[in-house]
């Protein structure tokens, strides 16, 4: 995963009315936390700041004037009515340290099971990885056009890179193709007549 580069400045100003204000302007408030180190208010254009989430990446370089600070998004708070955002959270990296991070799970193509009455679900968007800074996956795409009826795809199943450890269970369930409720509850054909012809007949 590379670091996408956005400006920020420092900020003094706080209190809500400080805060509504710097909103107003374009500009969203946050906070820099981590690696033993003091927290360090700041502020970013929410253009520039939406420029940022577009990329997919998680990881982010803080330019602040001729100074620069390697960190990783690990909260955006954005308001469910209007969409504006209303505060970030960046939290300091290491190069050579290791951090967790989700990795988001896409797919590509039609299974062949869907073409034989099969119903296909994807269950799972993202897991949880382990690894250095630059070795983490942004995404995965899974080619699911072999999976057939009954086929699935597990956690275990997923092809990553060696210098990332999956944390989610590897038992858990990706993506699978399965027959509708409706079909598989049916009774085989013909089962209901054989179950009348040998039930047996009582007599008063």
């Amino acid at each position: 995963m590379d670091y996408v580069q956005i400006e920020v400045k420092t900020r003094d100003m706080r209190g809500s009315r400080a805060v509504r204000r710097m909103r107003q302007d374009g500009r969203v408030p946050g906070v820099l936390y981590g690696l033993g180190r003091p927290n360090l208010e700041l502020d970013v254009g929410e253009k520039e700041l939406r420029k940022f989430l577009a990329s997919g990446s998680h990881l982010v370089e803080l330019k602040m004037g001729d100074k620069a600070r390697h960190a990783i998004l690990r909260e955006l708070q954005v308001d469910p009515l209007t969409d504006q955002i209303q505060h970030f959270d960046f939290g300091r990296v290491a190069d050579d340290v290791e951090i967790e991070d989700t990795c988001a799970i896409f797919t590509k193509g039609r299974p062949k099971g869907s073409g034989e009455g099969g119903l296909f679900q994807a269950l799972l968007e993202t897991i949880a990885v382990r690894a250095l800074p630059r070795h983490l996956p942004g995404s995965i795409t899974l080619d699911v056009t072999d999976l057939g009826l009954g086929d699935a795809i597990h956690v275990r199943d997923l092809k990553l890179p060696a210098e990332v450890t999956v944390i989610t269970p590897a038992d858990e369930l990706v993506c699978h193709v399965t027959l509708p409720k409706a079909e598989s509850a049916a009774p085989a054909e013909g089962a209901e007549g054989d179950e009348a012809a040998t039930a047996p007949s009582t007599t008063t």
